[in-house]
Order: structure tokens, then sequence, then C-alpha cells
């Protein structure tokens, strides 16, 4: 296990690498790492953002790194029902599939083109068989409802840094970030970093990943 200090950034926090990519760790083993480390927390997408903005960056973002953000969103144009699921992998011969599964509360059931955002440890995942399972421990829940509806250049969220629905650009506006996302519904933890997209992995939020992906850890001592 590897951990490199670096100082505060602009947020008044330090981003710490925990863990590399290579050979990197699933989401539930990572999330384990965190649950019984002493003083140390998965940093949300903001907190990772401005490490990643940093000049001289202080932050590695060769890697890529899982975060303490929850992100859930359906397919364009569809409302949240009771449940929202996401197919990671799909045995082509034997059509068993591996899927994360969340129950959306009341309040936010009929919503379209809404994304909604938790930060551990305000939710967990848990393994139920072979699927995952994203429980929302509290509410304390912020709600996007302009999220883009496609992969591209999004203008943020100044609270969360996550994409809204208004088309930008990194020539136009600083806060542009690229939008990895899936087609239909997809639900699990943000990843960071990474030499993606022509090298702006720092400028690139990975919302499509599933939950056995082996990336990096980051961390925050607390």
């Amino acid at each position: 296990m590897e951990s490199v200090t670096k100082k505060p950034n602009a947020s008044g926090v330090a981003v710490h690498i925990l863990r590399h990519e290579s050979p990197g760790t699933d989401f539930i083993s990572a999330q384990k790492l965190i649950n019984e480390g002493k003083g140390i927390r998965f940093p949300t997408n903001h907190e990772a953002d401005i490490a990643l903005q940093e000049k001289p960056r202080t932050f590695d973002n060769k890697s890529m790194y899982w975060l303490g953000t929850g992100l859930i969103y359906e397919a364009p144009g569809e409302p949240f029902k009771r449940t929202v699921e996401f197919i990671y992998e799909k045995d082509q011969k034997t059509q068993t599939t591996l899927k994360v599964i969340v129950e959306i509360p009341t309040e936010y059931q009929g919503k379209r083109d809404s994304a909604i955002i938790l930060h551990q440890p305000h939710w967990t995942m848990e393994q139920s068989g072979g699927n995952h399972v994203f429980k929302i421990l509290e509410p304390k829940i912020h709600i996007i409802e302009n999220f883009p509806n496609k992969e591209g250049w999004w203008h943020t969220d100044k609270g969360t840094g996550i994409p809204i629905g208004i088309v930008s650009s990194p020539n136009n506006s600083p806060d542009s970030r690229y939008l990895y996302r899936a087609k239909g519904a997809w639900v699990g933890p943000l990843a960071r970093g990474g030499e993606y997209f022509g090298g702006c992995g720092d400028l690139a939020i990975n919302a499509n990943s599933g939950p056995n992906r082996r990336l990096g850890i980051a961390v925050i001592r607390t």
C-alpha cells in the first residue's frame, strides 16, 4: 500500500494517494480499506477536482481513483422509478447479468433528466449474491435537475462540480468538465484522474464504471 502526502489544496484539505490504479482495487475492497482505516475518508468530487486543477499540480492524475461521491441517473428522458439498475457485466452465452441496484426515495421518483448526488458516509455499497446494492443511509441528497443526456463537455454545478445540462468548453469556461456517462441508467461511485481524452484526465469525470473495475484509492485524512 502506498501513501503519498500532499499539501492542503485550495479547499483547505490535502488529498493523499493510498493506492495507485496498478494493480488497483475494486470499489467494495476500497471502501473496506477506508472503513477499517483510522482518520481517513474518500474525497468528494469537488475536493478531488480542486486538487486536480492545482498548478503546479500536487495530485497525480496518471491513475484513476475512486471517490466518495455517489451518483444516480436514469436513461435520458426516463423518470426515476422505485429502483435504478445499472448492468455492468453480461455473459453473452448464459445471459447472466451483474448489476448495481439502488432504491430511490419516494420524493425523487418521477423526476426526469436528473441526477442524485450523495457523499459517503451517507451511502454505502454492499454485495448481495453476484450483484451490488447502493444503499442510501441518510437522506443528505443533492439533486441536479438538468443532468446532461450524453457524454461530452458540460458546465458544472458550483457546489458539487457535477456536470449540468449546459454545453460548454474548456476554451470558454474554466468550469467545463468532460462527462463520461452511460447511454442508459447508471448508479455508482465517481472516479477521477487518468490520462484519458487526449491527456485531459484532470478535467474528466467518470460516471460509467462498474464497481468491479480496479482503480486507485485517494483519501483525505481527518
